[in-house]
């Protein structure tokens, strides 16, 4: 059986500590599980959403980079670089697990503070016979951000959810922000 991760960017900069720390943290949940005999595949989700500071790079290939610098096997990866939102990374990485059957388990790894929103995505569009376990990482948010996911950015997640035309306007403010084409 073939476990696949999906690993989740946060506008990443890989010299970043907690960029860092969350990278090694995915690093030792994927060895461990090929430890245990399981294939490994591995979506690194992120699209280029720091332009100004990283142009042409997506957040996908810099996760992939720093994981393999790290002694992951290049092989087992899977580059998802269009996204803009959480959507839209698990949407883009369901699409490419659909190619490999052999997956029965998948990890979705992702910022603590946004795991409740990535779980009520995950176990909508990921596949009803791979209930997706999600793995949160503690990045130290400050309680700003950590309210500001809470009260703003999850519940408009799930409003967007029901009223696809508001998830619409959001990615593509974000989208104009950002300097991304789709």
């Amino acid at each position: 059986m073939t476990i696949a991760f999906v690993v989740c960017g946060y506008g990443c900069d890989v010299g970043g500590q907690r960029i860092r720390e969350y990278l090694q943290w995915v690093a030792d949940l994927v060895v461990e599980y090929q430890g245990y005999g399981y294939e490994i595949l591995i979506v690194s989700t992120g699209g280029i959403t720091n332009p100004a500071k990283f142009l042409g790079i997506s957040e996908a290939g810099m996760m992939r980079d720093y994981l393999v610098s790290l002694g992951l096997d290049i092989q087992q990866f899977h580059l998802e670089e269009k996204a803009a939102t959480t959507e839209e990374n698990l949407r883009n990485a369901s699409s490419i697990l659909a190619a490999y059957p052999e997956v029965g388990i998948i990890f979705v790894c992702c910022d603590s503070i946004r795991a409740k929103k990535v779980q009520f995505l995950a176990e909508r569009i990921f596949p009803i016979k791979l209930k997706p376990s999600v793995e949160g990482f503690d990045f130290q948010r400050s309680w700003r951000e950590r309210w500001r996911q809470r009260l703003w950015a999850t519940p408009l997640t799930i409003l967007g959810w029901y009223w696809p035309w508001m998830t619409n306007l959001l990615t593509a403010l974000r989208r104009k922000k950002w300097g991304m084409t789709k």
